[in-house]
């Protein structure tokens, strides 16, 4: 995710920029919150960063998910309940 954020990814810098774009998942005032999901099997995972004038905060959460269903759900809640306990998600 860092090497993403800094544009160090082996992709020319446009399509790391349009990458970044799709990742948008919600946006403030002053702030952009830039996520993806994903699993395999039984394991799901969301990561990705929340960028403020200060800098970024970056975050991985991997979940075993034996409901996927209801499981995979819960990754995003997760996650924005964790960043918002940590001052890095503004709460709703």
């Amino acid at each position: 995710m860092k090497r993403l954020y800094r544009n160090e990814l082996p992709f020319k810098p446009e399509h790391q920029r349009l990458v970044k774009d799709i990742m948008i998942v919600e946006a403030g005032r002053n702030w952009i919150l830039r996520a993806k999901t994903g699993w395999e099997g039984r394991m799901g995972w969301y990561v990705g960063w929340v960028e403020w004038p200060a800098g970024p905060v970056f975050f991985a959460l991997n979940i075993d998910t034996p409901n996927r269903t209801g499981d995979l759900a819960k990754r995003e809640q997760i996650t924005r309940a964790i960043l918002q306990s940590i001052d890095a998600l503004p709460t709703p």
